[in-house]
């Protein structure tokens, strides 16, 4: 695959992620409060999820700025300087 198609497919999986996401809140909120703290929780959750998806992005995007792991023993040192 090219490099624009590889980008091209890994948005689109993103995005389907991020539709997931918004499909399971939009199925949680629906369902009758059992703990005040449950849908807060659940929320929290979803944004850490979001959160992910965005840090990987501008990994790909800003791999200088934005350290990433490349699996090749385990740990990976990062250097900022």
């Amino acid at each position: 695959m090219g490099h624009w198609t590889e980008m091209h497919a890994e948005h689109e999986t993103e995005q389907q992620i991020l539709n997931c996401l918004a499909r399971a809140w939009n199925k949680f909120v629906s369902l009758p409060i059992t703990h005040p703290d449950d849908t807060d929780d659940f929320r929290r959750a979803i944004h850490q999820c979001q959160a992910i998806i965005a840090t990987q992005k501008m990994r790909r995007i800003q791999p200088e700025v934005w350290k990433s792991f490349d699996g090749s023993n385990g740990y990976m040192e990062i250097n900022y300087e």
